[in-house]
């Protein structure tokens, strides 16, 4: 699992209310790794925890987790179902969102959805 920090959010450059919603995808297998509302935490913070997939050495078992984040990917996040776009058309990066990594915490991230 890895935490991911958020201190700034928008849609459509239009602040959130605590009933907006913050999903993370695998985007590889479309599974939903991750669900927070806007401000979950308080503090202006908003957590997403994302999930992994889950195996032990010597096993093929994943534990119903199949489909789940591996280490190395990038979450994609959503808010309120509209996708955040991290580069632009022109291919400037529009927010760094980093891969995941069981176990990290990743904080001071802004989110920007349009």
């Amino acid at each position: 699992m890895a935490a991911y920090y958020f201190t700034s959010i928008t849609l459509d450059g239009q602040p959130l209310s605590s009933t907006d919603e913050i999903k993370a995808f695998n985007e590889s297998s479309g599974a939903l790794v991750g669900l927070a509302t806007y401000e979950n935490v308080g503090s202006g913070y908003t957590e997403v925890l994302v999930y992994g997939e889950m195996s032990f050495d010597n096993s093929d078992e994943t534990f119903n987790t199949e489909g789940y984040m591996l280490d190395g990917q990038t979450p994609q996040f959503y808010v309120n179902d509209t996708k955040a776009h991290y580069e632009a058309v022109n291919g400037n990066t529009l927010q760094n969102i980093p891969a995941f990594s069981s176990p990290s915490i990743y904080s001071d991230l802004t989110l920007v959805s349009e």
